[in-house]
């Protein structure tokens, strides 16, 4: 046989049109499935977003939505909440969120705010079925009675909520002598006071605190008009006519007073401070 060409041998080395093809093949099967895996990941992804950032709005029966609720404290209080105010305040987030949208978060805050008569209440939802409620507490110093109620009175002079018969909170008496009806309460439940009422208020508060401050605790605090405070010290049972604000010196006065009784071996039924410069006792007859 004789030799082949050269030409013929190159021929001969070439791929053939049939691999190509197959190559071809290929390639555009695996870019297919890569294109189709994307595709449903991409999907998948949307679709699991969706529900978790867009579920709760789009319930038509808002009642499914099973929500999971963490409450904040923003105040400096140690003691818990008790537990009927938690329970409440859950039942209130699920009775009256509806969707968690803005408007609702903003009505649940004010239902909250107006039932527990909180300072501060703010809700925020975090997932598609949970919201954290954030309050703040009012610290109440003394009580007040008001139309027959007796209401909380904060250490910053808000009269507010309800308090019970049994309260152990020292009671201002005197504050509202003239007003049996007409009371406005603002949405916290707050007492709306005129300019005379909130001086009372915060008078009757810088006194008791200045009370405990010199250890001499206060079983009611009882306020005049023409006259000022009235108040009965817890342990000796004693009347005090103390007057209007500034009570420092009246107080450093006063403690004088019961330290010389006690070295006397008495104690008074009535001291009188309300006048400049002047104190009046009356012994108890022993």
């Amino acid at each position: 046989m004789g030799k082949k060409s050269k030409k013929a041998i190159l021929e001969d080395q070439r791929p053939k049109k049939s691999y190509f093809r197959m190559r071809a093949f290929f390639r555009m099967l695996v870019f297919g499935f890569a294109v189709l895996g994307l595709s449903v990941t991409g999907i998948f992804a949307y679709k699991s977003f969706k529900k978790n950032i867009f579920a709760g709005d789009k319930l038509n029966n808002p009642t499914k939505v099973d929500w999971r609720v963490t409450l904040k404290t923003l105040d400096n209080q140690d003691e818990s909440l008790p537990e009927d105010v938690y329970n409440k305040i859950i039942g209130l987030v699920r009775k009256n969120l509806g969707t968690g949208n803005h408007e609702s978060l903003e009505k649940v805050a004010e239902i909250i705010q107006a039932e527990t008569a909180f300072a501060r209440v703010h809700v925020l939802k975090t997932a598609y079925n949970a919201v954290v409620v954030s309050f703040e507490r009012r610290r109440p110093v003394l009580s007040v009675e008001v139309a027959g109620v007796r209401r909380f009175v904060s250490e910053d002079g808000v009269v507010y909520g309800v308090a019970s018969n049994q309260s152990p909170l020292p009671q201002i008496l005197g504050i509202f002598p003239n007003r049996y009806k007409n009371f406005e309460y603002r949405r916290d439940q707050s007492l709306v006071m005129n300019e005379s009422e909130r001086t009372a208020i915060k008078e009757a508060i810088d006194l008791y605190l200045l009370g405990q401050k010199s250890e001499l605790a206060m079983q009611s605090v009882k306020y005049e008009e023409y006259r000022g405070f009235l108040i009965v010290l817890s342990q000796e049972d004693t009347e005090v006519f103390i007057g209007r604000a500034p009570f420092e010196e009246k107080m450093r006065r006063l403690q004088t007073i019961l330290q010389n009784l006690t070295k006397k071996g008495t104690k008074a039924a009535r001291i009188e401070l309300d006048y400049t410069g002047k104190a009046f006792v009356r012994e108890k007859k022993l």
